[in-house]
């Protein structure tokens, strides 16, 4: 795992270093790989590097994925129901023309 997070004593989030997001039960270890969930960069791609959980709001979830060197499609993402949906935060980059 590249990074985890959670506020919860029932699961953790977890973004590992092929830039796949799962969650994973605590108390029956069920995996759920919810990548597919993420907002797609201009080239089609989803994935995360770094995940947290607000400790105020423990539905409220961040993932980032790092940019391109030359082009960059850095984001940062939230979603606000527990990872079922996801938007992205930061303004998006443009694929070339």
């Amino acid at each position: 795992a590249r990074t985890m997070g959670s506020d919860d004593p029932n699961w953790l989030l977890v973004a590992t270093g092929a830039e796949r997001l799962f969650t994973v039960g605590l108390a029956d270890g069920a995996v759920e790989d919810i990548t597919a969930r993420l907002p797609a960069t201009w080239r089609g791609d989803r994935g995360a590097w770094s995940v947290a959980v607000d400790p105020q709001a423990p539905a409220v979830l961040y993932a980032a994925r790092p940019g391109n060197v030359y082009l960059s499609d850095a984001a940062v993402m939230r979603s606000l129901d527990g990872g079922e949906t996801w938007a992205t935060l930061t303004a998006p980059a443009e694929g070339p023309d």
